[in-house]
């Protein structure tokens, strides 16, 4: 609806009869308004031929209270249906974040798990020299040169 204008005074005809009309708003909203008005007491004189004005007037009216609930009942429940839906939602970035935390700490662990085996690699290692034994040759790939490194800091969702 457009912003409301000064009140000023329109002269507006709805059936058969003309009538002033005092309103604050844009007077093309207001004569839309009046010409919706008009429209729908003409279909009911037309689909009702022993209605007389008055009668048609007061059916009109009913009609419109009538759609004007029952939107108010549809916006209600799509109201409701967006807070269910928005509630969801919550819920789901809340698991979201005990997931990536419970992620971010199994990267942390492995990690922390990579660091030990290559220190046990190199106290091995250092063992095997001191000791003059020769290295033995690896013929696999260890379990760390087939484990993909992981940042312990994991990138940012930016939208997050």
């Amino acid at each position: 609806m457009p912003a409301p204008a000064s009140p000023r005074k329109i002269e507006i005809r709805i059936g058969a009869g003309q009538y002033s009309l005092v309103t604050g708003d844009d007077e093309a909203y207001a004569r839309r308004v009046a010409t919706q008005a008009d429209q729908l007491v003409r279909r009911i004189l037309q689909s009702n031929t022993s209605l007389n004005q008055p009668s048609a007037l007061v059916l009109g009216l009913v009609n419109s209270v009538d759609e004007s609930l029952r939107l108010e009942m549809q916006v209600e429940v799509l109201e409701g249906r967006l807070a269910e839906a928005e509630s969801r939602i919550a819920e789901a970035r809340t698991e979201m974040l005990r997931f990536k935390e419970r992620a971010d700490a199994a990267v942390a662990e492995m990690n922390r798990l990579r660091a030990q085996v290559e220190r046990m690699e190199r106290v091995t290692a250092r063992s095997d020299r001191a000791a003059g034994a020769e290295p033995a040759r690896r013929t696999q790939a260890t379990f760390l040169d087939a484990m993909p490194m992981y940042d312990a800091e994991p990138e940012r969702d930016p939208e997050a």
